[in-house]
């Protein structure tokens, strides 16, 4: 899925599937927006707006997610699996507060599954056209140490 704008209902899981590319996208008030059922999807330089869940991975080990706007949803990323670990750098979270932006995800850290979501270092600002992310500008990241999570 390339260049699209997508919007939901409010109750409806907006993109399902995996093993595919969704990019330069505005997906915006969907139940989820995103869930990935398949190994291996990318999601890139999109924005994800008011939604209740932006990402449900499923058994995505190897998804590359990067460059993403995750803005005003009440849940980010929700890893419900037990293997995956995924790495979530690189995206704008919708805060620079790493409590708030902690609370967005739901991992082992929450204690709702044993698999830890990396999604440090992180974009600290908007990341205002995201198509042109990919072309020619640069994203700007917070520093490379992991905060503190899980009690650590």
């Amino acid at each position: 899925v390339y260049d699209s704008d997508i919007i939901g209902s409010g109750n409806t899981t907006c993109i399902l599937g995996g093993r595919g590319t969704i990019q330069n996208c505005r997906i915006s008030n969907c139940a989820i927006a995103v869930q990935s059922t398949y190994e291996g999807f990318t999601l890139l330089y999109n924005t994800i707006a008011n939604s209740d869940i932006a990402l449900l991975l499923g058994s995505s080990l190897h998804s590359t997610v990067y460059g993403n706007n995750f803005v005003d949803n009440r849940i980010n990323v929700q890893s419900p699996g037990s293997q995956n670990q995924p790495l979530l750098a690189a995206n704008y979270w919708g805060t620079q507060n790493e409590t708030q932006l902690a609370a967005k995800v739901l991992d082992i850290c929450s204690g709702f599954s044993t698999s830890l979501v990396t999604w440090w270092p992180y974009a600290t600002e908007l990341i205002v056209n995201a198509s042109d992310v990919s072309r020619n500008s640069t994203i700007h990241l917070s520093g490379l140490q992991a905060p503190l999570r899980c009690g650590a």
